[in-house]
């Protein structure tokens, strides 16, 4: 009783908005949609996950989601010295969300999550229209945002939130969150009462199979007091009529437990066989492996095709082509974005594009929103610059060894 007490404050805690209304604690009120776009309601009861899927836990009623805090001073993006991290998304009607890491000098517990959100393709940005955030007495803090869809188009924002400093006995490293997003008429972000996912972080999209109609889930533990623990793994979980039944664990890319690879950021992408190849940051650069399944996996080796990789977070996807892309910095330091496809699953990586060459660019994440029309968003310098990059490029275009791509910037505290 004490738990389902306890989960019951977590959930009103983070529903309250500042705002004037009250609580949000089940889904947002079904709204009409524009009249000058298609309706689509196909999957809109769909949520990902059901509740209570996952242990209870009195580690996670610290904190809340708020609305439209643009004018907020304590999230204001005067006051903001870096900012970083960013993952871009888009919703059934086609607008774009872009979210980043701020708050704080550095990465820790006075961060917060924002959302922002484009009506325009990427021209213009409407900013913190969501702030997910913690109560800095808590010692803990949020961290790395993922904005993704199912299959029915619907959007979701996931985060981790990290406890490793909590003083509690028996609490896990880090637990992943998610929210279903819509957007209403009057162009409010409405989101849903958070629900966990699993123990780990998730900073990589999710996708799903074409073939067996499962979601996968890109897991990882970085810290767990045990080696064999600390790992990249996959879950999958199957369609069911209003969520994801049997979401679980399957298994996770062969890691060399000897050496010192850590800082796990990692992404599957389905080959055309329905094996699947899978690729992660390490402090080694990036390694990869390849599985039948996603139970058993090759030994991780050293991915060296495309000359030197770097310790950062990178991109990898299949396209609606079929072809797979590649996004990281092809340097050993953080330097050199650049773009890579393949048309044999990634034997082979003939087209290539550099979309910049500065130095301190990183953590590249991608949708691809019309076919072969591919958003890509990258942080630059996150202190002092605190930049936030969009890239849209063509498909055809590196096929076709066109340079001929646009580049804006979302946000930047240099402004």
């Amino acid at each position: 009783m004490k738990g389902k007490k306890i989960l019951f404050a977590f959930f009103v805690l983070f529903a309250y908005c500042s705002t004037d209304k009250d609580l949000v604690i089940t889904e947002p009120e079904t709204e009409k949609p524009p009249i000058d776009k298609p309706q689509d309601t196909t999957g809109e009861g769909f949520t990902l996950l059901p509740y209570g899927h996952v242990p209870d836990s009195d580690s996670y009623i610290d904190g809340g989601i708020l609305q439209d805090q643009n004018s907020n001073p304590k999230y204001n993006r005067e006051g903001r010295t870096w900012q970083g991290i960013p993952s871009i998304g888009k919703d059934k009607t086609g607008n774009l969300y872009a979210t980043w890491i701020s708050g704080g000098a550095d990465e820790g517990n006075e961060n917060y999550i924002t959302l922002s959100l484009s009506k325009d393709k990427g021209k213009t940005w409407e900013y913190d229209k969501l702030v997910f955030y913690f109560n800095e007495k808590d010692s803990t803090r949020v961290m790395d945002p993922s904005l993704f869809n199912d299959k029915f188009g619907n959007l979701y924002i996931a985060w981790a939130k990290h406890i490793e400093k909590k003083a509690i006995l028996k609490k896990q490293w880090a637990e992943i969150w998610f929210s279903k997003l819509k957007l209403s008429e009057v162009g409010t972000v409405n989101y849903t009462s958070p629900r966990r996912v699993a123990t780990g972080i998730m900073i990589n999209k999710p996708f799903t199979s074409s073939d067996s109609n499962q979601m996968i889930f890109p897991i990882a533990i970085w810290y767990a007091g045990n080696p064999l623990l600390q790992q990249p793994f996959m879950y999958k979980g199957n369609y069911g009529a209003k969520y994801l039944e049997n979401f679980e664990k399957v298994g996770g890319m062969n890691m060399n437990v000897s050496k010192t690879h850590m800082i796990y950021e990692h992404m599957f992408v389905e080959l055309k066989d329905g094996s699947y190849l899978g690729m992660t940051r390490t402090l080694d650069g990036i390694y990869y492996s390849k599985s039948k399944d996603g139970t058993v996996w090759d030994v991780a080796k050293k991915f060296t095709d495309l000359g030197p990789t770097t310790i950062a977070r990178f991109h990898l996807a299949k396209l609606k082509s079929g072809r797979l892309i590649l996004i990281f910095n092809n340097d050993k330091f953080r330097t050199k974005m650049t773009i890579c496809l393949s048309d044999d699953d990634g034997k082979s990586w003939p087209h290539r594009l550099v979309i910049d060459n500065d130095e301190n660019v990183s953590y590249p994440d991608m949708i691809e929103t019309d076919p072969g029309l591919l958003n890509i968003i990258y942080d630059y310098k996150r202190s002092p610059n605190g930049t936030i990059k969009f890239v849209v490029v063509k498909e055809s275009d590196i096929v076709n060894k066109k340079s001929d791509f646009s580049k804006t910037i979302i946000s930047s505290l240099q402004n």
